[in-house]
Order: C-alpha cells, then sequence, then structure tokens
C-alpha cells in the first residue's frame, strides 16, 4: 500500500510539472504573437532598432522552440529587408521559412513568403522566377482570398506577353477584392490593379478603382502609397491641379512615417506635376530632395535614374550649366557606386541559389531514400502477411482432410453397423462366425 501512494503521488508531481511546462510554453507563444504585432506596426517607420528588435525576436522564438513565431517574424524582416534593398539578407530569411516542411502546415505563411520573394527577384531582374514564385502560390489551396488576390494582380503587372492571362488574372483578383476588410490590404492590390488599367490606357476607371478604398481606415505607410499612386494617375489624365494637391499628401505621409525611397518616388511624380504647370522653380526643388534622399538607395533604381537626369536638364534648361555640371558629376559617382552594390547583390544572390539548390536536391534524396525504406517496408509485411495466409490455408486444408477421413470411417462405420441390423438372423449368424 504504501508503495502505491509513493507512485501516486511520484504521478502527480509529474503531470503538474508537464502541465506547468505547457503553460509557460502557451503564455511565452502569446507573448511572442504581442510582441511581433508590436513589431509589424514598426515596419511602417525607420527605426534604428528594427534590425536588434527583429533579431532578438527570431532568437527569443528559436530558443523557446516555438517555430510559427519565428517564422512570422523572420517574414517581417524580410519585408523591411526587401524595402531597405538589402535583398541578400532578405533572401536568406525567406529561403529559412520556406526550405523548412513545418510551413506546408501555414498556407498564409508560405504564401507571403513566396509573394516577398516574388519581390525580390524582380528587383533583382530575375523576372522568370518572380513569377514561377507566384505561380507556386497559387498553387496553395487553402491561403486566404487576400494572398490569392494579391498573387494574381503581380501576376497580372509580370506576364506583359499574354493578353488573355492578364485579363484572367486582373478579372481573378478583382473577385476576390470583396472578401478582403483590412483596408491596409485593400489599398495595395487597388494599386496594382489600378497600374494595370492605367497600362491599358484606361485611367479613368483606375481612378474610380481607387475611390472604393476606404482612405480613412488607411495607416500613414499606406497613405502615402495610396496618395502617390492617385497623383500619378491625375498626371496621366493631365490633370495638374489634382495630381499635385494628391501628391503633396503623399509627401506628407512619406515624411511622417520618415520612408526616403518612398519620399523620393513622390518627389519625382511631383516635380512632373510642377513641371507640367510651368512651376520649373518648384519642380527643382522637388528633385533635389529627391537627390538628397538618394543615399538610401543602395542599388540602381528608375526613381534615381529621373531625379538626376531630370535635375540637369531643368537646370540646362533654366541657363544654370554649373549645376546642371555639379548632379551630373554627383549621378555618376552614385552610379558607379549603385551598380557596384548590384552586382555583388546578383553574385551573393546566385550563391544563394545555389545553396538553395544543393538543399533542395538533398531533400529531394532524403524523400527518395525515405519513400524506399517506406515501400521495402511495405513490401516486407505484405510477404510477411502472405506467408501467414498461406501457413493458415495448409492447416486449413490439412485439418480438413484429416476431418474428411474421419468422417468417411465414421460413415462407413454407421454403413456396416446398419447393414447389419437390417440383415437376416441367419446373415447376422455368419458375420459373426467369420468375426
Amino acid at each position: 500500500m504504501k508503495y502505491w501512494w509513493i507512485g501516486t503521488l511520484a504521478l502527480g508531481l509529474c503531470l503538474n510539472a508537464c502541465g506547468s511546462q505547457q503553460q509557460d510554453l502557451t503564455d511565452e507563444q502569446k507573448a511572442l504573437e504581442q510582441a511581433n504585432a508590436a513589431y509589424e506596426l514598426k515596419y511602417h517607420q525607420s527605426l534604428d532598432q528594427y534590425d536588434q528588435q527583429g533579431l532578438e525576436l527570431i532568437a527569443r522564438a528559436d530558443h523557446s522552440g516555438l517555430w510559427k513565431q519565428a517564422a512570422d517574424t523572420r517574414l517581417l524582416y524580410a519585408r523591411y529587408l526587401l524595402r531597405d534593398q538589402r535583398y541578400a539578407d532578405a533572401f536568406t530569411l525567406l529561403n529559412q521559412v520556406l526550405s523548412d516542411r513545418k510551413v506546408d502546415q501555414y498556407p498564409d505563411l508560405r504564401a507571403g513568403a513566396l509573394i516577398n520573394l516574388s519581390y525580390l527577384y524582380e528587383k533583382t531582374g530575375l523576372q522568370d522566377a518572380a513569377i514561377l514564385a507566384l505561380e507556386d502560390c497559387l498553387s496553395i489551396g487553402d491561403a486566404s482570398p487576400y494572398y490569392h488576390a494579391w498573387t494574381y494582380a503581380r501576376l497580372d503587372l509580370l506576364q506583359e506577353n499574354s493578353r488573355q492571362a492578364e485579363i484572367m488574372h486582373f478579372n481573378q483578383a478583382r473577385m476576390l477584392m470583396p472578401q478582403i476588410d483590412n483596408a491596409d490590404q485593400l489599398v495595395g492590390l487597388v494599386n496594382m490593379l489600378s497600374e494595370t488599367l492605367r497600362q491599358q490606357g484606361r485611367t479613368s476607371e483606375a481612378i474610380s478603382l481607387m475611390d472604393e478604398v476606404p482612405v480613412v481606415e488607411l495607416s500613414p505607410y499606406r497613405s502615402a502609397y495610396y496618395y502617390n499612386k492617385l497623383g500619378h494617375l491625375y498626371l496621366d489624365l493631365e490633370k495638374y491641379d489634382e495630381a499635385e494637391n494628391s501628391l503633396l499628401k503623399a509627401r506628407g505621409f512619406a515624411t511622417q512615417i520618415n520612408d526616403p525611397q518612398l519620399s523620393l518616388w513622390v518627389n519625382c511624380n511631383l516635380s512632373k506635376a510642377y513641371k507640367k504647370s510651368g512651376q520649373t522653380a518648384a519642380a527643382i526643388q522637388a528633385l533635389e530632395e529627391a537627390r538628397s534622399q538618394a543615399s538610401h538607395y543602395t542599388c540602381l533604381d528608375e526613381a534615381v535614374t529621373f531625379a538626376y537626369t531630370e535635375l540637369e536638364s531643368l537646370y540646362r534648361a533654366s541657363n544654370q550649366p554649373d549645376e546642371a555640371d555639379l548632379v551630373s558629376r554627383d549621378y555618376a559617382t552614385l552610379g558607379i557606386k549603385l551598380a557596384q552594390n548590384q552586382s555583388q547583390l546578383m553574385m551573393q544572390l546566385e550563391q544563394l541559389q545555389i545553396t538553395l539548390l544543393q538543399e533542395q536536391e538533398v531533400f529531394q534524396k532524403q524523400t527518395k531514400q525515405a519513400a524506399s525504406e517506406y515501400w521495402w517496408t511495405i513490401s516486407g509485411f505484405a510477404a510477411l502477411l502472405l506467408l501467414v495466409l498461406v501457413l493458415v490455408i495448409l492447416l486449413f486444408l490439412r485439418y480438413k482432410q484429416k476431418h474428411h477421413a474421419r468422417t468417411q470411417s465414421l460413415a462407413a462405420g454407421i454403413t456396416a453397423a446398419l447393414q447389419i441390423l437390417e440383415s437376416t438372423e441367419e446373415d447376422r449368424a455368419r458375420f459373426l462366425s467369420k468375426s
């Protein structure tokens, strides 16, 4: 009896310890989810601590064995790195998420990683790889409508050679719009679809589509992108006053969130509006602001090229050759630096891709080996089962044979007995005498 109580007590202590550990893990999971939510909000700001916080959250989640929370942070951090043009670091993080088998358990996480990977490929000139990443995203049937709509809209912009594919992708994305109730997510989708319409010469329809976005619900980050796109559309329609008003709002939001790269794009568009309305001095000032923000770029970008070439052109048109020459020399120096960065980045990405392919080959070999071992195991069990079945059948046949012999012997005895009973007294006497 004494030992029974000791065993019960030990079992109770073990269960209590396991329960406490599980509770601690659940609490840590909730804490990390809250930390990730706060971290995502900081994505819309340019903070010096963003890198440090991201790495600390990833290490914390990895230490606790919470893979999903660690992957979420890696995806958030990769988005920031993409925005900051640190493509090689972003590729490493996205690869860490996508190369783990656990990612298949979280469709939205995998879809988000693939969409960001497609941006990385597009920005580095790998158009075909970007399309393949998006097509892989569409194969995730359980992903939310937002990710599918975003993928269709991205494919619509990338696949310029197939008009039929463009129409199909646009319509698919447009049909999924009512299922997206988050304004920030919706405006990203609408911006892409409106660009498709603008490229098709349907700019008025694009502006009507932009009007479907609940602007008052947008974050400052998304508001900056919304008004920049709206201003671009008004420029296309040659409505320069409306373009200027929208772009000034965009510049205000871009300054508020301290996003120099977005500010550069906005100032480039604003300079177009000023130039078209005859405000050359204001156009030059806007481009000078864009020029001051170009140092935040690490790779070549069409906005940087436009800012410098347009600024040089305006200075020469305004009879300011010294300023024009200074801009030209500055751009030559910056262009060489950015081109070198771009070249180094491409080499890093190529090496990372080689590593990824090697990892995929190892994974495929392991998968084939595991499948081969599985089928050999199944074959062994099947052979053993067949052997047992054959033995059972043989035993049954042997038993049936013996049973049949006994039955025949018993039947013969019964038959003989019946013959004796049915015979005459003289026959029985004769039979007994012979016996």
